[in-house]
């Protein structure tokens, strides 16, 4: 049997990239920080709920269509027709970029709305 895991990486990011989009804009609508990015019991100590909200959305939506796009190339790439291994690359650098933007905004919102 010949399975190929990167098929199920890729299904992974593209859920996790769909993921993503869900709850940033229920985070936009709510106002309200999901428990998958700070715990809640963390959030008791935030000031500015809406504040960190609106300041994270836009990193989140970065995060989530960078992952939708790397899940996707990656299966286009391992299922339909073998792309140019630059692409990948390229691909692979973008999804790290948003990942840390998301990362690095969601410790300064931290800093910034919760006083950590």
């Amino acid at each position: 049997m010949n399975f190929n895991f990167m098929i199920v990486f890729d299904v992974i990011v593209t859920l996790l990239g769909i993921y993503l989009l869900f709850i940033g804009f229920r985070m936009r609508k709510d106002a309200k920080i999901p428990p998958s990015f700070v715990a809640k019991e963390e959030m008791v100590t935030c000031r500015d709920e809406a504040g960190f909200a609106n300041f994270l959305f836009p990193r989140t939506m970065v995060f989530a269509l960078t992952s939708l796009a790397f899940g996707i190339e990656g299966l286009v790439n391992d299922v339909i027709v073998s792309i140019n291994p630059y692409v990948n690359v390229a691909m692979i650098i973008v999804f790290l970029m948003g990942w840390l933007w998301f990362s690095m905004g969601l410790r300064k919102g931290r800093g910034e709305y919760c006083g950590r």
